[in-house]
């Protein structure tokens, strides 16, 4: 099966120019070697978070439950050969904004984010980066592109540390801690990824469907209840639909495409059983390569009754009026550096041997031009008072000169 899947682009920093190309085609890419400063390990989070609660989510139970940070890493840390069940949390904070409740850790991932043009907040090619900013008393209610918090520990019940789902954005996932990494039994990497093109959902719906016939949801990736294992992905590469896979290490960073179905587990489905729990931080943007995507994904939840949470509209028409304005504001600074340009050119003219000559011969014409005409030629005089009117002809004056006459 290994040979028929989907290989992915590997870039590093200094790439930039390669991922436009590549991202241009909706493909799925990896950055290796991103390595975002500070403390990202169960420890640091629990040093400084450790009285905080979050909601849990543990295979056993169908609902959540709540419990503080520091519980959670303790049973995090434990070892996997004594669990058979997987807990997880996820969209980490859940309400509150990443920047206010993980403020260090805000600014290591803006500064160590690959392709920051963008993914960071303030990417010039990050079109979120142009809505609004709330500030009181005023809401804008700017969408939580995040980044936001995914933590979970090995796969052991074989549905997925994150089933089959569809985003509505484009986005960049970054693991930042493996408690394997460095081992022997670490040659495979913290988590697999499996990445279907857009193009493919209609097949892998119309597959589920038929694997599941009692499910009642209209759309069954965007219902989120099924993972593809490994005998579900070779029917499927029998069908022609081929995923990307990725073996996802720590300090790897996977470019996700806006409209591509993908799903993660937490190491390896195949062969190798060097299963371990990880940390990882994810951040939504868009970008104009993904914007058909976000506009068919969007009409798709729409039909669902599903909330707008993107906004799409909103984020193109503040992107056109904040670009529009950014524009008007550069011609205005480039016509006034223009002037200031020609100013520049006219004192220097005028302090030169050649501006002096010009002078002379400006003032040399203009005398020749307020010289009276001679001969006997006569000319209409263009003063209002001496045109011509219903019962009076124009006024004619003799070539004694212009000036003479006025």
């Amino acid at each position: 099966m290994a040979n028929s899947l989907r290989s992915v682009p590997q870039l590093k920093k200094g790439q930039e120019a390669a991922f436009q190309i590549l991202w241009a085609k909706n493909l799925p890419l990896v950055f290796g070697d991103i390595w975002l400063k500070g403390d990202w390990t169960p420890t640091g989070f629990t040093q400084t978070h450790g009285g905080k609660k979050i909601f849990v989510y543990d295979s056993r139970y169908t609902s959540p439950k709540e419990m503080t940070v520091e519980n959670f890493f303790l049973e995090f840390n434990k070892d996997e050969s004594l669990r058979t069940w997987a807990i997880k949390t996820k969209d980490w904070p859940p309400s509150t904004g990443f920047r206010e409740y993980f403020k260090s850790y805000f600014g290591a991932f803006m500064d160590g984010v690959p392709m920051p043009a963008y993914t960071r907040h303030d990417g010039w090619k990050n079109l979120a980066a142009h809505f609004p900013i709330d500030e009181a008393p005023h809401r804008t209610f700017k969408p939580d592109l995040g980044p936001k918090m995914y933590v979970a520990t090995k796969d052991h019940t074989q549905a997925g540390s994150t089933r089959l789902h569809m985003d509505v954005t484009s986005a960049v996932n970054i693991l930042v801690y493996d408690s394997k990494y460095g081992t022997p039994t670490n040659d495979e990497g913290g988590a697999t990824w499996h990445i279907f093109r857009p193009e493919d959902s209609g097949a892998i719906c119309n597959y589920i469907r038929s694997k599941f016939p009692n499910a009642d949801s209209p759309n069954p990736i965007h219902a989120q209840e099924t993972y593809l294992d490994k005998g579900m992905i070779e029917e499927l590469l029998s069908l022609g639909v081929r995923p990307f896979r990725i073996h996802q290490r720590c300090g790897d960073a996977v470019f996700i495409p806006a409209g591509a179905a993908h799903q993660a587990i937490l190491l390896i489905i195949c062969q190798v059983s060097n299963l371990s729990s990880c940390i990882k931080i994810a951040c939504d943007f868009l970008c104009l390569e993904g914007i058909p995507a976000c506009s068919q994904v969007t009409n798709e939840l729409r039909i669902l009754a599903r909330e707008d949470i993107l906004q799409l509209r909103a984020m193109l028409y503040y992107a056109w009026c904040s670009i529009n304005r950014l524009l008007g504001q550069a011609s205005q600074l480039g016509e006034a550096t223009e002037l200031s340009r020609k100013e520049k050119k006219r004192k220097d003219h005028r302090h030169s041997l050649a501006g002096q000559t010009s002078n002379a011969q400006r003032k040399r014409q203009k005398r020749e031009d307020t010289t009276p005409i001679q001969g006997d030629f006569e000319f209409p005089c263009p003063h209002p008072g001496c045109l011509p009117g219903s019962d009076t002809k124009a006024r004619l004056f003799k070539s004694d000169g212009l000036f003479n006459h006025m």
